[in-house]
C-alpha cells in the first residue's frame, strides 16, 4: 500500500479513540460503552473478529450492548474526547450485531 493510503486507513481507525476512562459512564439506558468500543476495537484494529463477536454477545445477553442506546445524550456531555458516543454505538451495533 501506499503511504497515503497507510495515512487514510489510520485516520479512520482514529474515529473512535476511546481511553476507557469510563466518565461516560453510568449510562441511563444501561450500554457499557466502554466495553463496547474495546470490542469495537478489537474487531476492527486488531482482527479479533471471532472474540470480538463472541464477547458482544455477553454484552447482549446482560442488557449492556450498544444497541440499548436511546441517544438521550447524556454521555456526550462527559465525554473528554468530545467522541460522538452515540453515533459510534450505533456503528458497534451494526457491526458486532447486526444493527438488531
Amino acid at each position: 500500500r501506499t503511504i497515503n493510503a497507510m495515512i487514510q486507513s489510520n485516520k479512520e481507525l482514529a474515529d473512535l479513540y476511546s481511553t476507557g476512562c469510563e466518565y461516560c459512564l453510568p449510562c441511563p439506558s444501561g450500554v457499557n460503552i466502554p466495553r463496547c468500543f474495546e470490542l469495537y476495537n478489537y474487531y476492527r484494529v486488531y482482527g479479533l473478529e471471532e472474540y470480538a463477536l463472541e464477547q458482544y454477545q455477553r454484552l447482549v445477553a446482560t442488557g449492556k450492548d450498544a444497541s440499548l442506546c436511546d441517544e438521550c445524550e447524556t454521555c456526550l456531555e462527559r465525554c473528554p474526547q468530545n467522541i460522538d458516543i452515540p453515533r459510534q454505538l450505533k456503528e458497534v451495533a451494526e457491526l458486532l450485531q447486526g444493527g438488531q
